[in-house]
């Protein structure tokens, strides 16, 4: 088998969606607008019940004895209502849908940007890809702790600057920051799951590789990462620690409590219910996002055969192109 010959690594994309036209942009930032809001309505309540776990012991919130996922979501019901599941479902929407176009979007124009024309992306590429649009978007001054009362998101706003200052923004950025090796292992693992279950073609990937590439990738990257979580999530919360010292050094000292108080255990507090409600997140939300890309992709060929317009003559050649060499 000569060098030319040779199959490529990475899934092979239509060439409209390499070359990333104007159309493939726009449908790139609404399909991650829309995974964001499905993700967002759907698994709310398992969101507030992960934050709750995360800070339970905390000076900073009422004290709670939650056992876990199950007995949690039970006494938040007889205790507060239904409502209770999607308190903060306002911060949630505005913070986490255009989080999603912005971080989708992003990866992908980065993705273009660092392979070379007319190659596959690598491993290398979604990496740094990865990393490039997880640092757009850490910065992130619309999410709010579940467990505190704001009646809207520029009441939370408001609230924050007053009693924090500006800063109070931006507490857990350094965690958030660090946290980007997540993203780091998540998508490269993602990419190379995804086109070795479709046999790197992109008319072959189907809904089931989605779901198994996204949820192995986001639990090997949370294995490594959760202690992140767990720290940024203390900083943002608890105001004794946050009123001593940098982020940095107030990193280090919830270090040593926790694991003073719970042992290395405590680092991992909540874990098994994050997966619980992140893994099924990743699958609903990345495999709404390559379904609508698909679907937006596939009718807009459909649509310019039917009316014989001739859109991109130089792309149009190089989809032909790549339908003739395949066998």
């Amino acid at each position: 088998m000569t060098a030319a010959s040779k199959p490529r690594p990475g899934l092979d994309v239509p060439a409209r969606e390499a070359n990333g036209d104007a159309f493939t942009q726009l449908t790139q930032f609404g399909a991650g607008a829309l995974a964001g809001l499905v993700n967002t309505l759907v698994l709310s309540p398992l969101d507030v019940v992960k934050t709750r776990l995360q800070v339970q012991g905390s000076a900073a919130v009422p004290p709670t004895n939650y056992r876990g996922l199950f007995h949690a979501l039970r006494c938040m019901l007889r205790q507060e209502g239904l409502s209770s599941y999607y308190r903060g479902l306002s911060a949630s929407l505005s913070a986490f849908v255009p989080n999603w176009a912005i971080y989708w979007y992003s990866y992908e124009t980065f993705k273009r940007t660092y392979t070379p024309r007319g190659a596959r992306s690598t491993p290398f590429v979604h990496v740094f890809a990865a990393l490039s649009a997880g640092a757009i978007t850490a910065v992130d001054m619309t999410s709010a702790p579940a467990h505190r009362r704001y009646r809207s998101v520029p009441h939370g706003l408001r609230k924050i600057i007053a009693e924090e200052g500006v800063s109070g923004l931006y507490k857990g950025l350094t965690p958030t920051l660090l946290g980007l090796g997540h993203v780091a292992i998540q998508f490269p693992l993602y990419e190379h799951l995804k086109s070795s279950l479709s046999g790197g073609k992109y008319e072959d990937l189907k809904a089931a590789h989605v779901l198994i590439a996204s949820s192995l990738s986001k639990i090997a990257a949370s294995a490594v990462f959760y202690p992140h979580e767990v720290l940024r999530t203390q900083i943002q919360v608890d105001r004794t620690v946050a009123a001593t010292g940098t982020e940095p050094a107030r990193m280090a000292s919830l270090i040593r409590d926790i694991i003073r108080k719970d042992g290395a255990k405590g680092l991992y507090r909540g874990f098994a219910t994050n997966l619980m409600r992140t893994v099924p997140a990743c699958m609903l939300t990345f495999t709404s996002y390559e379904l609508v890309k698909r679907y937006a992709h596939k009718h807009a060929m459909k649509g310019r055969e039917n009316l014989d317009i001739d859109l991109d003559p130089a792309i149009d050649l190089e989809d032909s192109l790549a339908k003739k060499r395949k066998p």
